[in-house]
């Protein structure tokens, strides 16, 4: 079975048509005929037929057209639930909201007496950098949002190897953040080379409304040259 020339089809459809639309059939009628011509009195379903139709493979035997099923088959009610449907295995069971609050931080915060009041660990931001790479000393803060308070992590370290660092603090200017009251304070009680440590400072904040504020930071503390056993104070702004 040789298929349809495009062209050829064309025009056999507008000859048909020209000739049914001067005579004084409906317009079902029409299509009707148009049907019948373009493929006769077809007893198989056209799914079938254009499946075998490319299935069938060149060859001295030509194609048969009572070797077309002329059942369809039913694509399963299984089936039809799953196309389109992407396969999420068992990962796709709805998992809890991750949180905001790091264990870490919140076993810390909560082994400092002055801290113990506060209640619950809201959350965590990341760390900020207040000093430049070169610098000394290395300082940045992580601020923990509790329902009343905030307290500020600042995290320092020592880079200079003769020295040591003792009292270390951050003395926190909020005369920009009217809202926010200073209400306690711990400082590091000593800062090797190379040896991280925390100090923190704690605020009250007005419950139930969003407050907001610019601080500025000054890190003191008292400088021992490690090689000659002395010591000095100091303080950087941050």
């Amino acid at each position: 079975m040789a298929p349809l020339n495009g062209n050829i089809e064309v025009r056999d459809r507008a000859t048909l048509y020209l000739k049914l639309l001067g005579g004084e059939a409906t317009v079902g009628e029409i299509e009707k005929d148009v049907n019948e011509f373009l493929f006769g009195s077809l007893d198989v379903p056209l799914v079938n037929l254009e499946t075998s139709l490319r299935n069938y493979e060149p060859s001295d035997v030509p194609f048969d057209i009572s070797s077309v099923p002329k059942e369809t088959k039913s694509q399963p009610l299984a089936e039809k639930k799953s196309t389109g449907k992407k396969s999420v295995g068992p990962a796709s069971a709805v998992s809890d909201p991750v949180s905001t609050v790091d264990a870490s931080y919140e076993k810390l915060l909560s082994s400092i007496p002055e801290f113990a009041d506060f209640g619950k660990l809201f959350k965590s931001s990341a760390p900020v950098e207040l000093t430049e790479a070169e610098t000394e000393y290395s300082v940045n803060v992580v601020k923990h949002i509790f329902y009343g308070h905030v307290v500020l992590q600042y995290n320092c370290t020592n880079t200079i190897p003769e020295q040591l660092l003792e009292q270390v603090i951050v003395f926190v200017d909020a005369s920009e953040a009217d809202e926010f009251l200073e209400v306690a304070s711990k400082p590091l009680e000593s800062l090797p080379y190379d040896s991280p440590g925390q100090t923190f400072v704690a605020f009250e904040k007005p419950e139930g409304v969003i407050a907001t504020g610019k601080f500025s930071n000054i890190l003191k503390f008292i400088v021992k040259e490690v090689t000659i056993g002395s010591w000095r104070s100091n303080f950087m702004r941050c």
